[in-house]
């Protein structure tokens, strides 16, 4: 299956997963090309569950029993993409303070600490022998309408205490976060094919009109 296409056949053309980190293409799901977070991507659960199948955080039978799971408890499910964009937003302003060399507030740490914790809860450790290594693996079969916001927690834990912490960025047009793996170090947009290209003919705007 190519990158950015779900089972359901929808393509997420809006939403190329630059971000380099499952936490932080999620973080991204809100577009707009100013820093406004004004188009919500996911609209429904259904939505929610090609998204995560897309972005390689469910495969494709567990993007099948979650739906299956919101078809058959929609209250639930509908409560359970609330809570999934609330955690998507407290974790942008996270990361985003953090990549502008600023302290997340107390709310937002005090609301990542929930989701890290109920993710561990709902996890067990999986551990690789071949590897020697041990990590926290949620199965969608114990938490069907909230595995995906419990492997993101996860996700966002691991980039939080790990080395490519200090290369996350935002852009600087929109509010998309990436992690800069450029050799300079100096990545200023999500992708050169959107904000890049809008602020070079900004400037070339401005330029023609002697601004």
């Amino acid at each position: 299956m190519e990158h950015g296409q779900s089972a359901d056949g929808r393509t997420w053309r809006g939403l190329a997963f630059i971000g380099g980190d499952a936490a932080l293409d999620f973080t991204n799901t809100v577009a707009g090309i100013t820093k406004a977070r004004d188009d919500e991507a996911l609209t429904d659960f259904d939505a929610f569950a090609g998204w995560a199948e897309a972005a390689g955080i469910l495969d494709a039978n567990e993007a099948a029993l979650a739906r299956a799971e919101a078809a058959a408890a929609p209250g639930p499910a509908v409560i359970a993409l609330t809570r999934a964009r609330s955690a998507r937003e407290a974790l942008h302003r996270l990361f985003g303070r953090l990549a502008a060399g600023g302290v997340p507030t107390l709310a937002d740490r005090g609301a990542f600490e929930t989701e890290a914790q109920e993710a561990r809860r709902a996890g067990r450790l999986a551990v690789d022998v071949g590897r020697r290594s041990v990590r926290w693996e949620v199965k969608v079969e114990a938490a069907p309408l909230d595995a995906v916001r419990h492997r993101v927690a996860l996700a966002a834990e691991a980039l939080l205490v790990g080395p490519e912490l200090a290369r996350v960025r935002e852009c600087e047009s929109c509010s998309w976060l990436f992690v800069d793996r450029s050799k300079s170090g100096r990545r200023r947009w999500c992708s050169m094919a959107a904000c890049g290209n809008r602020a070079k003919a900004r400037r070339h705007h401005q330029r023609a009109a002697g601004l």
